[in-house]
């Protein structure tokens, strides 16, 4: 399978530089937070007020609420993140596991500028975190799309690394998936995938190690059909286009952990 295209010149170098030991981090300035499924708003009329952070290093995404001597800050692991957009309105939209992990921080700047930070329990959203299954990022005007693209490339650039790391374990210590949808295979590292045709729709089970193009050939031969175009539904329930391999393993990313490996695709057939 080809490599994803992409319009931005350099695409490797500028996707590796903002996670190197030199930028471990990302800032930008927030104008509204929306927390779904509740749709409850928090928003400020100038910016710094509120600012998100995207620590590559620590594995974390940190929003911040800035008074002039204090900060007070939700800290939420990168591993409690099931899925990223960024929309065609420059909003960064994060889904995140139920029940997701987060931790409270005050950090207060001292007359000699030492920096104290202490674990609270209050939640600085005002209770707003609690049940919440998304969180719009609605930046500053001035926020450059970049900055977001980075973003939003660095923490999908961690969960396939991750899934990554997971499959090549499973690869080794797991030979029989070599063989077709054996009986010994452990259920929970198969992918169930129902994929819609344009009359109707069809059930396959694979192991979650397969290929794009292992993938096509299996539905190619059983079904009998060319493959013209493949879409699969993410978690905000968009279809999106699979055209490389690194698609194909973001698409299993979004549902490792909200399906269980539950994919529905979507098949234009020549």
């Amino acid at each position: 399978m080809p490599l994803c295209e992409t319009n931005v010149k350099n695409d490797y170098h500028i996707k590796e530089r903002p996670y190197s030991a030199y930028h471990s981090w990302l800032r930008f300035d927030l104008e509204e937070i929306i927390f779904l499924p509740k749709n409850e708003l928090i928003s400020t009329k100038r910016c710094k007020h509120i600012d998100f952070i995207f620590k590559w290093i620590n594995k974390v995404i940190i929003i911040g609420f800035n008074t002039y001597y204090s900060v007070e800050e939700v800290q939420i692991p990168l591993d409690q993140i099931i899925g990223i957009k960024l929309t065609n309105k420059n909003f960064l939209e994060i889904s995140l596991r139920p029940n997701f992990s987060k931790h409270f921080y005050h950090r207060n700047v001292e007359i000699n500028g030492k920096i104290v930070s202490t674990l609270i329990n209050n939640d600085p959203t005002g209770g707003r975190m609690k049940d919440t299954t998304t969180l719009v990022l609605i930046p500053c005007r001035k926020v450059h799309n970049k900055t977001l693209t980075f973003i939003n490339i660095g923490i999908q650039k961690f969960h396939l690394d991750k899934f990554s790391k997971t499959s090549q374990k499973n690869e080794i210590s797991n030979p029989i998936y070599e063989q077709d949808e054996s009986n010994s295979v452990n259920d929970n590292d198969m992918i169930h995938i129902t994929f819609q045709l344009l009359t109707h729709a069809r059930a396959l089970l694979v192991p979650s190690t397969i290929s794009l193009a292992d993938l096509f050939l299996k539905i190619q031969y059983r079904f009998m059909i060319i493959i013209e175009s493949f879409e699969y539904k993410n978690v905000f329930g968009d279809f999106i286009t699979v055209e490389c391999e690194e698609d194909w393993n973001i698409a299993k990313i979004d549902h490792d952990v909200i399906d269980k490996m539950r994919i529905i695709i979507r098949i234009s057939p020549r």
